[in-house]
């Protein structure tokens, strides 16, 4: 949370030059609908879009998962970022100076300790670079030599070596860095003497070709190293487990030089691999846009990543049936983060960097231009399967198949591979389009019990109504009634509270002024307008409010009964009953 330094008024002028639409459009696509700006929600899967993004009031709201919050929420949370980091990278969108030492000591520590890890991880990998120049670099350049590496791609990618396991360890020590946080950060392990007590650093990625791994700001946030000889007891490839600056999962190497690249040309297509040597090899023989998911697991995340780098995406994983059972998994990611998607196939189980040793460039563009939809890729996987050229695996191949089309949005789409399942099972076009229309559900989401959801009673709903009113600052609602006895959740009394006291405070400064437990309250609270149309919503409020106050009479009425009958000998006795007299005039009125 922002302290003093920063102003209430330093972060409206940051919202206001980071529109939310305009930043959000930068992860996702969004398409208008009546007012707000709808697309698939970027913090969790799903098929219909019901991440919703208010242009007005500056507010996003999942219906899905409940995430909502002002600009500055979204982009630490898609960014994985803390508050400093979410602020200084909007500040820098916006060419805004942020107020020097304006952060808590926590954000200000957590941010030391990430330059602090940034810092150690270039000194390793310069220290790593250095080393092929050497004679105990020897074995390793003169592998990449064999590999066809040439020495511009090895300075592009900086690749490096581990001479032994003690050189980087002594290379930090003599440069004053901290061990521990090394440690902490996966570049060293750590041994300790059970007996004495003595503990010993070592290099993690001792003995092995190293490849270092930026993130898209380029920063040095973890390290992959593979073996130079074969040994059984050894994997082949070795990487920086999860830590405060690297996850796997959400990382994309060479997404450093993408953005580099962007700078001076239009990048409209991105070639995806599996892994840091066909990513060299294919910049190498002139495929420069091509990146690496670092494994066969593709994420969210990365997808999230790779969105905002282009809009089209060739898969490029290995032609072995690993690799092509990782790019069934990937389509429908990518497809859902709004990515236009192609496979391209590698022939005889190939993997990009043997094909291009083996058979030259020319034979990966041949393949690049002949890459397929994703559709039909996915199509062809599916015939592979289940055979439909076979009595038993027809029925199999269209039942899967249409399943599978039921899925496309685009009608005209679906008729066309329907057609194509026709021509391949040989089933007529009118059954299998009565199977596309047999089942129940269309995208096979589960869908949650009508029982589940919750019910009001009226002075509930009027209290919602009238909480929701005052945080969207109504100009009918500037004088509410006091809900909080209503309001049953901590949340939404928090969150009303918080409105009352402070008349400048507004949906979207809200979420840097409540507490992080309160958020969901007013992510709730924000859409809770119960179907009530924009005009009607003045009067609908003057009834609730009319409810609100009328309930909050009849529970003081309650309580004060409940004095007299109790407080038989009470010299204030008398007070009590004329005030329930009173109140008891007043509910007059309600009637």
């Amino acid at each position: 949370m922002a302290e003093s330094g920063i102003t209430r008024e330093w972060l409206e002028e940051l919202r206001s030059r980071n529109d939310i639409v305009t930043t959000v459009s930068r992860y996702l696509p969004l398409q208008k609908k009546g007012r707000n700006y709808w697309g698939r929600c970027p913090f969790h899967h799903e098929k219909t879009p019901s991440f919703s993004v208010d242009e007005t009031r500056q507010f996003f709201h999942c219906f899905g998962c409940g995430e909502g919050g002002d600009v500055i929420k979204f982009v630490g949370k898609v960014e994985n970022l803390g508050f400093f980091d979410t602020v200084k990278l909007l500040a820098e969108w916006a060419h805004m100076e942020v107020p020097s030492r304006s952060f808590s000591k926590a954000d200000e520590g957590a941010k030391k300790k990430r330059d602090d890890m940034y810092a150690i991880n270039r000194l390793a990998a310069r220290r790593y670079h250095e080393n092929l120049s050497t004679p105990a670099g020897k074995a390793a350049s003169e592998y990449l030599a064999s590999r066809g590496v040439t020495p511009a791609m090895i300075r592009k990618f900086g690749l490096g070596v581990s001479v032994d396991y003690d050189d980087i360890v002594r290379t930090l020590r003599a440069n004053g860095c901290d061990l521990s946080l090394a440690n902490e950060g996966g570049l060293i392990g750590m041994r300790k003497n059970e007996a004495t007590g003595a503990v010993r650093y070592y290099d993690y990625f001792g003995g092995r070709l190293i490849f270092p791994i930026q993130d898209s700001y380029g920063n040095v946030i973890g390290f992959g190293g593979r073996i130079l000889v074969k040994d059984p007891d050894k994997a082949k490839y070795r990487n920086t487990g999860a830590t405060f600056v690297f996850d796997k999962s959400k990382s994309i190497y060479a997404i450093n030089l993408i953005k580099k690249k962007k700078l001076t040309e239009n990048v409209d297509t991105l070639i995806l691999c599996e892994g840091y040597v066909d990513v060299i090899a294919l910049h190498q023989a002139g495929f420069d846009t091509a990146v690496a998911s670092m494994g066969t697991s593709l994420t969210q995340e990365q997808c999230r990543t790779l969105a905002r780098f282009a809009k089209k995406i060739v898969i490029s994983y290995d032609g072995d049936s690993a690799g092509q059972k990782a790019t069934l998994r990937g389509l429908e990611l990518l497809k859902d983060n709004g990515l236009e998607v192609r496979v391209l196939s590698l022939p005889d189980g190939l993997d990009p960097d043997d094909l291009i040793r083996k058979r030259g460039a020319e034979a990966y563009r041949k393949c690049l231009d002949d890459a397929v939809p994703y559709f039909d890729f996915k199509l062809s996987a599916i015939a592979k399967e289940y055979k439909p050229d076979t009595f038993d695996g027809r029925t199999r191949f269209a039942t899967a198949a249409v399943n599978e089309i039921r899925k496309l949005d685009n009608k005209l789409e679906q008729e066309q591979y329907l057609r194509r399942v026709q021509s391949m099972s040989g089933f007529r076009y009118d059954s299998l389009l009565a199977q596309l229309a047999s089942e129940v559900t269309e995208d096979g989401v589960a869908r949650t019990p009508a029982e589940e959801r919750k019910t009001y009673s009226a002075t509930e709903k009027a209290a919602r109504f009238v909480l929701f009113s005052v945080v969207n600052r109504a100009p009918y609602a500037l004088d509410p009634p006091d809900l909080a006895p209503l309001l049953s959740d901590d949340g939404q009394r928090a969150v009303f509270e918080a409105f009352r006291s402070d008349k400048r405070l507004t949906l979207a400064s809200a979420f840097s002024t409540l507490p992080e437990e309160h958020h969901a309250a007013l992510n709730a609270v924000a859409d809770d307008d119960q179907g009530i149309a924009e005009p009607l919503r003045e009067s609908y409020y003057a009834g609730c409010a009319r409810t609100v106050a009328k309930a909050l009479l009849e529970e003081e009425l309650a309580r004060l009964s409940s004095d007299y009958d109790r407080d038989v000998m009470n010299a204030g006795r008398q007070e009590t009953l004329r005030r329930i007299v009173a109140i008891q005039n007043e509910l007059k009125r309600y009637k």
